[in-house]
């Protein structure tokens, strides 16, 4: 009798245990962002320099992953990011994705995000200042009007990101991607960067268990060449395929998000449960 309740007890405190650990690794990850964060958007939002406050921002999230004991692993060609400005399309698994972004690229780039972040206290004024972009999601006038002055941007020689699938949720696996990133890609004449994240969605939860000490950004760019249909460079750089912004008008979004899904390596259309 004495060996039975002590083999359903040992199990127990292995589970409390490892419950304890996940939620004091929790705790511990919040207090850097607690920490952190005041810090940052006073040093961000005095300045009017976006570059500036872009590379300091960068800094910042480089140093919240490295206290937290995670690490952004690259695969393909880290810091062969193109000279010429490019449209990134990244997939989106939730809000640390940001983080993960900017600690791992080399060169300031302007995210693009919904407009009803501009008016989150504190949070609309900090991402104005590091060059953050905001559409309209709701209103087709001023969706247009929008996609204009992005155009305008990118003619202009910036480097937009954009996450074609447009939210995130619980579940793993990739949603359908909108037409947003590639219309501007076509009407700028730049070339697609897809980039695909894989493990970052893990960091938002409050397990050691559920998410690991590495994370991995699958897809540091290199130059896209010309000619060429959304198709793969070679097998090590299979997840940082490229095209030219011609090729977009023949491609179909299914065509980026099956490379993108081969990359993180679950199916496209897929929601699995986590």
């Amino acid at each position: 009798m004495f060996d039975v309740a002590a083999g359903s007890i040992a199990p127990l405190l292995r589970r409390a245990t490892r419950r304890c650990r996940d939620v004091a690794w929790g705790v511990y990850c919040w207090s850097l962002v607690v920490l952190l964060a005041p810090i940052l958007w006073c040093g961000v939002v005095f300045h009017r320099d976006i570059e500036r406050n872009w590379r300091v921002t960068a800094h910042a999230c480089r140093t919240l992953l490295h206290l937290a004991g995670l690490r952004v692993q690259l695969a393909g060609t880290p810091g062969a990011f193109p000279s010429e400005p490019v449209i990134v399309a990244a997939n989106h698994t939730s809000y640390p994705d940001n983080v993960v972004l900017m600690s791992a690229l080399a060169h300031p780039v302007s995210f693009v995000a919904k407009r009803e972040l501009s008016a989150w206290p504190f949070m609309g004024r900090f991402l104005r200042a590091i060059g953050v972009r905001f559409v309209e999601r709701r209103d087709d006038r001023r969706s247009l009007e929008d996609e204009a002055s992005l155009v305008a941007q990118a003619e202009r020689r910036d480097t937009l990101l954009f996450f074609p699938e447009g939210t995130f949720t619980c579940s793993a696996g990739l949603a359908s991607f909108h037409l947003g990133a590639f219309r501007v890609a076509c009407l700028a004449q730049r070339p697609v960067v897809p980039i695909a994240l894989h493990g970052a969605g893990g960091i938002a939860r409050w397990s050691v268990a559920a998410a690991p000490w590495r994370h991995y950004c699958h897809g540091a760019p290199s130059d896209p060449p010309r000619r060429q249909r959304l198709q793969s460079h070679d097998a090590a750089a299979r997840p940082c395929a490229r095209c030219h912004p011609r090729s977009l008008r023949g491609a179909q979004p299914a065509d980026l998000r099956r490379l993108t899904a081969d990359a993180c390596q679950y199916p496209t259309g897929s929601r699995r449960s986590r």
